[in-house]
């Protein structure tokens, strides 16, 4: 009798956990699902957002970046998708003049940076860009932060015109600081850069930080 009760609850046990096996691959799988369906939604919004970009229609872009990247996080993103979408949206959210949250989403997008290995300069420039509109003493401190990467001279070599824009930048923010020392050194730097770089090319637009100024209701 005993035998047979031993059998039964071994048998019993068995079929316990081979349910709970089928219910977790089905979890699983389930997950698996939710993560693809949410990596391709964020996949067209990011798109979607930079077709509105592209157009200049900033509101439109606010509201698919903020899409992207909600269904990133659900989708487990990497830390590079993360960063890229959260450096993205902080700069529309400037454009839009959402400041405290542009700059959130910007600091996000350094860290996320500076964890995946990818360019931390990126999101600490347009952090210093956008500071510009908050007073010089905000963007001097930015500003400076970023010096480190203006002073490398491969860094430098790469990118001649646009170190250079961004040093006249800070010299401009130095001087209204009252720096006139600090911002004679940097047109300085800028003018050798420019010299001894002729035929170097434009970097590109600056991000247009509070041109496009949304209704204070808006929440995304």
């Amino acid at each position: 009798m005993r035998q047979q009760n031993f059998s039964m609850e071994m048998s019993m046990g068995i079929r316990t956990l081979s349910m709970a096996a089928v219910c977790l691959a089905t979890l699983c799988g389930c997950v698996s699902l939710a993560q693809n369906i949410n990596g391709r939604n964020a996949a067209n919004h990011e798109a979607a957002a930079r077709v509105a970009a592209h157009n200049g229609d900033w509101q439109t872009a606010r509201l698919q970046y903020a899409q992207a990247l909600t269904n990133a996080r659900l989708a487990h993103a990497g830390a590079d998708e993360e960063g890229r979408l959260s450096y993205e949206y902080g700069r529309v959210l400037g454009i839009t003049c959402s400041y405290g949250l542009a700059e959130q989403m910007l600091q996000a997008s350094l860290q996320f940076a500076r964890q995946s290995g990818g360019p931390a300069y990126l999101p600490q420039l347009e952090l210093a860009l956008m500071a510009e509109k908050q007073g010089p003493q905000q963007a001097v401190k930015y500003y400076r932060e970023l010096e480190p990467q203006l002073d490398d001279t491969q860094f430098s070599a790469r990118h001649p015109r646009g170190v250079a824009d961004v040093r006249r930048r800070y010299a401009s923010v130095l001087a209204a600081s009252g720096d006139e020392a600090g911002a004679t050194a940097q047109r300085a730097k800028a003018s050798a850069l420019e010299a001894t770089n002729p035929g170097s090319s434009e970097e590109g637009p600056v991000t247009p930080y509070g041109s496009a100024c949304v209704a204070s209701g808006t929440s995304n």
